[in-house]
């Protein structure tokens, strides 16, 4: 009977398994989920302003260059200097260029020349976005060259998109006035499944000859045409990118830039009263009430006479206008009285005094080894020198008649007397 009962137990234990191994009708499997959002921008997460362009906003952008962009936010003052072809650089809350950071994909971008990153050297073309950080509080990990910066200007470069084709690319051509045309060719091309390679080719050629209008009141107004602002720029930038996992990824940049540009003329305020410029237009002083000053005290800046005085001095020579260095002395005689009795207060002045007094003593170096030169004798020179070099022919007065075919010369020359040229920067002793 225990033994009934035992085989009874076992087959009820072994009946419920099997019923529990059977899916019920309303079961259905999931292989997996997907859940997908929006991507949540930078600047919905800091806690300190951030200003941006989209890519869409990007081609709305009248201008070929990021400088034409970040003039488009608040707080941002764009410094031209000299037209298309010019230096531009901008203040952020009114710091200068060198309290502003610039970074491509996080890798920082210098300018070894001038020290301030020219923004007409960064074109538009391949980018996602242009945004500008104040803080630097965006994101967690940063460079401390990033960190030591007041703001930052962030250039975030296009990712393609490889789903449909292997090869993506696009060609665009921009034309304006002025002789205006900017060509640009993006390309990329998919070597494996977690690596890519791209090219981006920009090139610039403008003649910037544009006309203005001059206005210097009780002189008159009357129309100039901008000289010199032309420019020829080809921007070449190439990347490697290799990304073993969603988490990790490897990417190496290679960028060129070269250029061709002239050197813009100053616009001058006239005074026909006074050898001494004034400090603004007379439009701008009559639209806002102001009185006309010209600035002759020098402070912890010189002052902008002093400047324009030393200026016209030096272009003066390396030009050979002769009318340029006769206004300058104009100006320093208009100030003689008062560089005598306030010294203190007009030293900038009396180094361009110096200056006219003891002459200018100038170094011109012509050839393929001109800067070389250039370089060797800069290290070794007195007061009161300029230097002048080029490894081809040049138009400017400076440089006529000093070219020899295949031959690098120095020439050493004390107002309008020049000694005999030299090949050796060794045999010169100022």
């Amino acid at each position: 009977m225990k033994s009934l009962a035992i085989t009874g137990l076992l087959i009820c234990f072994s009946f419920s398994e099997v019923i529990a191994q059977q899916p019920l009708s309303d079961t259905i499997n999931i292989k997996g989920v997907e859940v997908k959002t929006r991507k949540i921008h930078q600047k919905e997460k800091s806690a300190y302003p951030i200003q941006s362009l989209t890519a869409k906003g990007i081609e709305s952008v009248a201008g070929t260059s990021v400088a034409e962009a970040v003039k488009t936010f608040s707080g941002v003052t764009l410094r031209d200097y000299g037209g298309i072809g010019g230096l531009k650089t901008i203040m952020v809350r009114s710091l200068g260029a060198n309290h502003t950071g610039v970074f491509i994909d996080g890798v920082a971008v210098t300018d070894i020349a001038s020290g301030q990153v020219d923004l007409s050297k960064l074109p538009l073309e391949g980018l996602e976005e242009v945004s500008l950080e104040l803080g630097n509080a965006s994101q967690q990990c940063i460079t401390a060259r990033a960190q030591a910066s007041a703001s930052l200007i962030n250039l975030r470069s296009k990712n393609p998109d490889f789903r449909n084709r292997k090869t993506n690319g696009n060609l665009s051509l921009k034309a304006g006035m002025y002789g205006l045309i900017n060509p640009a060719l993006l390309l990329n091309q998919k070597t494996g499944k977690k690596s890519w390679i791209g090219l981006n080719l920009n090139y610039l050629q403008a003649e910037g000859d544009y006309p203005y209008l001059v206005d210097n009141g009780p002189a008159g107004t009357h129309h100039e045409t901008r000289n010199n602002s032309d420019i020829t720029a080809l921007s070449a930038n190439a990347v490697y990118n290799f990304s073993p996992s969603d988490s990790s990824g490897f990417q190496a940049r290679l960028r060129i830039y070269e250029s061709e540009r002239g050197l813009p003329g100053a616009v001058i305020f006239y005074n026909p009263h006074s050898p001494l410029f004034w400090f603004t237009p007379q439009k701008q002083a009559e639209q806002l009430s102001l009185v006309r000053v010209k600035e002759v005290t020098d402070g912890v800046e010189p002052s902008g006479n002093a400047v324009m005085a030393e200026c016209l001095f030096l272009l003066g020579l390396y030009f050979e206008k002769h009318e340029w260095l006769k206004y300058s002395e104009n100006m320093v005689m208009n100030m003689k009285n008062r560089i005598q009795a306030y010294p203190s207060s007009h030293s900038h002045w009396a180094q361009v005094v110096a200056m006219q007094v003891n002459g200018v003593t100038t170094v011109v170096a012509t050839g393929s080894q001109a800067r070389k030169f250039s370089e060797t004798l800069r290290r070794k020179h007195k007061p009161y020198t300029i230097f002048a070099a080029a490894e081809n022919e040049s138009k400017l007065p400076i440089f006529n008649n000093r070219f020899k075919k295949d031959e690098s010369l120095i020439y050493i020359c004390r107002g309008s007397v020049c000694d005999a040229p030299v090949n050796n920067p060794n045999e010169i002793a100022f």
